[in-house]
C-alpha cells in the first residue's frame, strides 16, 4: 500500500492505494485545512481539485455499494464469500480513516467528520446487520473450539 498527500484550497486530501491480490482500490480521505494552508494552496489548478473531488465521489459511491451488499447469507455460501470480500474492503477503509490525524480540541458530529464508513453504515441501516454477523462469527468460533469435528 502507498499514500499520496495533496493539499487543496480548503482540504487536505489523502489518497491511499490498497493492493489486493486481484485488484487495487484508491481510497481518498480529506480533512479541512487551516486558513493559512488554504491561502498557500491557491496556486493549485482547479482541474486537479476537480479530479480529486470526482475520484472521492466515485470512491464513496463504491464504498456505499459495498456496505449495501451486507446481508445475512448462509455461512460459506458463494454470496457469503462475496460479502466477506466487501467486509475486508470496508474494514481497510475504516482503518485508514482512523489513521488520519484529527485536530486536537475540535469536537464535531459524525456527519461533520470524515469517517465515511461509520456514517454510511448508520445511513444504510446496517449496524444491526454488522452486529449480527459478528455474533454468528463468535458463536461459530466457540462451537469449533468445543467440537472441532464440525469441519469434517
Amino acid at each position: 500500500a502507498f499514500c499520496l498527500f495533496s493539499c487543496l484550497p480548503s482540504r487536505v486530501i489523502f489518497v491511499t492505494r490498497i493492493l489486493l491480490p486481484q485488484s487495487s482500490h484508491d481510497i481518498i480521505m480529506s480533512r479541512p485545512t487551516e486558513k493559512t494552508s488554504a491561502y498557500q494552496a491557491k496556486g493549485e489548478s482547479t482541474a486537479a481539485a476537480d479530479h480529486a473531488e470526482d475520484v472521492a465521489r466515485k470512491l464513496s459511491v463504491e464504498l456505499r455499494k459495498h456496505i449495501r451488499a451486507l446481508a445475512p447469507y448462509d455461512m460459506f455460501s458463494h454470496e457469503w464469500f462475496v460479502m466477506v470480500e466487501s467486509l475486508q474492503h470496508i474494514a481497510s477503509i475504516a482503518l485508514m480513516e482512523q489513521q488520519v490525524p484529527e485536530k486536537p480540541g475540535t469536537e464535531s458530529t459524525l456527519w461533520e467528520r470524515e469517517e465515511l464508513v461509520v456514517r454510511f453504515i448508520l445511513e444504510e441501516g446496517k449496524l444491526n446487520m454488522c452486529l449480527r454477523l459478528l455474533l454468528v462469527h463468535v458463536e461459530f468460533k466457540n462451537q469449533l473450539r468445543k467440537q472441532p469435528e464440525i469441519l469434517d
